[in-house]
């Protein structure tokens, strides 16, 4: 991967007593490096931080995601688009504590399993971004437009970055200790409900 390109879209980072186990904004600025910048126009900044030290209010709030409502304290993060009359103000919320704490400890000195749950968040509110500014015509759920994104940038970054040799042993090394912390079959139902595949081996 040629890492002497980077991303001119700002990486901000604020946390309240919360510090991230791993360089959070280094995997971030990888990942977005990787974006063609076509898909970036308008998009301002990219902000990290923890859900836990989000004010009272918001950790009661309510977002429409797939024809439902849902607690903005079960997401990754969130896409905000151009405040009306606005332009290059849209920008993306990562909620870093809510991605990392769900993930095995062991499992995060795996630099390839790192870019993957920060990438899983990270490109789906791209995709987002995209839709709302390049794609506008589509008419399908806006979550399952922003999830063949995320699979497109996902699968593009971990060819480029990783020789088949490595994507192997690291991709073989997270699927077997996921198996055996959540079990094979929950591995595959919680692929269902988050429309993600969790079979690494095969990306």
């Amino acid at each position: 991967m040629d890492n002497s390109k980077k991303s001119c879209i700002d990486i901000r980072e604020e946390y309240k007593n919360y510090a991230p186990p791993i360089n959070a904004t280094a995997v971030i600025q990888e990942l977005i490096n990787h974006i063609p910048e076509k898909y970036l126009t308008g998009l301002n900044h990219i902000f990290l931080t923890n859900f836990s030290g989000q004010p009272g209010k918001r950790r009661h709030e309510k977002i429409k995601s797939r024809k439902r409502k849902v607690k903005v304290s079960d997401s990754y993060g969130m896409y905000h688009s151009n405040p009306k009359g606005q332009a290059n103000k849209a920008w993306i919320e990562i909620f870093a504590d809510n991605i990392l704490n769900e993930c095995p400890k062991e499992l995060l000195k795996n630099p390839f399993f790192s870019d993957l749950i920060f990438a899983k968040t990270l490109y789906h509110e791209i995709g987002h971004h995209i839709h709302r500014t390049m794609r506008p015509w589509r008419r399908e759920d806006p979550e399952n437009i922003a999830d063949e994104w995320r699979d497109k940038f996902t699968r593009s970054f971990i060819k480029e970055k990783y020789s088949p040799e490595k994507l192997k042993t690291y991709s073989i090394e997270v699927q077997e200790s996921l198996e055996k912390i959540f079990g094979k079959e929950n591995l595959e139902e919680m692929a269902k409900q988050e429309n993600y595949n969790f079979n690494f081996t095969k990306i």
